[in-house]
C-alpha cells in the first residue's frame, strides 16, 4: 500500500484529532444546551439573564466555530485507512461505536432513546471508510467502484446520518486526491459549500490546521475520540436536563 509522504509542519495527526473534539464539543454546546432547549415561545431563554437575541447569537457563534470538526474527523479517517494494518478492524471498531453512540445522540438531539430521524456520525464515516475501501478494492474496475460509491452514498442519504451523502463523498474526495495536498484542500472545500451545503461554509477553515498536518500520529490514545464522543453527549444531555 502506497503511504502518504510524510512532510515537516506542526500538527501531528493526535493535534489536529483535539481540534476538532474541543470544535465538536462547542458546536454541540450550542445545539444541545440552546437549540434544542427552548421552544418556539422562547421559554427557555426567558429564564436566562441575556435576551433572546443575545442567546441566539452566541449560539450562532458555537455552531460555526464547530463547523471545523467534521472535515477534520474525515480527513483523519482517511489517513487511519492509509496507515492501518487491518481495514476490517477498523470498519468493526466504526461500526461497533456507531451503535454504542446512537442511544446518546438521539437523547442529545431528539430527546428519546431511539429516533429514525438521523443517525450519528460515526455511521457517516462507517460508510465513508466503506466507500474508499471500495475503491481501492475495485482500482482497476472504476465503473464498480464508483458504482459502490454512488449505492453507499444513497444509503448514507436514506438513513439520514450525520452530513448524509455529502459527507460520504468528502470522505471519497480526501481518499481521491491524498497525496494532492493543493487539489485536496481546494476541492474539499468547494464541496462543503456546493456539495454539504452554504451553512458549512465556516468548514473551509477547518482547511488550515489541515494543510499543516506533517503526516506523523504523534502521541495519544486513539480510543480517545471512540470513547469520548458518547460520553460527551451523555453529559449535556444531563446538563440540559439540570437547565
Amino acid at each position: 500500500m502506497q503511504q502518504a509522504e510524510e512532510k515537516s509542519g506542526r500538527l501531528t495527526g493526535n493535534v489536529l484529532k483535539w481540534i476538532a473534539i474541543v470544535s465538536m464539543v462547542i458546536d454541540h454546546i450550542g445545539f444541545v444546551l440552546i437549540e434544542t432547549n427552548y421552544d418556539e415561545k422562547g421559554t427557555f431563554l426567558e429564564r436566562l439573564p441575556w435576551s433572546k437575541e443575545q442567546i441566539l447569537f452566541a449560539d450562532s457563534i458555537l455552531r460555526e466555530i464547530g463547523r471545523l470538526a467534521f472535515p477534520i474527523f474525515c480527513f483523519l479517517l482517511v489517513q487511519g485507512a492509509i496507515y492501518t494494518r487491518n481495514r476490517k478492524k477498523y470498519a468493526l471498531r466504526l461500526f461497533l461505536f456507531s451503535l454504542i453512540s446512537e442511544v446518546p445522540f438521539d437523547l442529545a438531539c431528539y430527546k428519546t432513546p431511539f429516533s429514525i430521524d438521523g443517525q450519528n456520525v460515526f455511521f457517516t464515516l462507517f460508510i465513508g471508510l466503506l466507500a474508499i475501501c471500495a475503491l481501492d478494492y475495485w482500482k482497476e474496475h472504476s465503473i464498480k467502484a464508483w458504482g459502490m460509491v454512488a449505492v453507499l452514498a444513497v444509503l448514507a442519504q436514506i438513513l439520514r446520518t450525520d452530513y448524509g451523502a455529502g459527507g460520504v463523498l468528502l470522505i471519497v474526495l480526501f481518499w481521491v486526491f491524498r497525496f494532492e495536498e493543493l487539489r485536496r484542500n481546494i476541492v474539499g472545500a468547494i464541496w462543503e459549500v456546493i456539495g454539504i451545503g452554504v451553512q458549512e461554509a465556516a468548514a473551509m477553515f477547518a482547511f488550515i490546521p489541515i494543510h499543516f498536518y506533517n503526516g506523523k500520529r504523534g502521541k495519544g490514545n486513539k480510543y480517545v475520540f471512540y470513547v469520548f464522543y458518547p460520553v460527551h453527549l451523555l453529559i449535556l444531555v444531563w446538563i440540559r436536563s439540570l437547565l
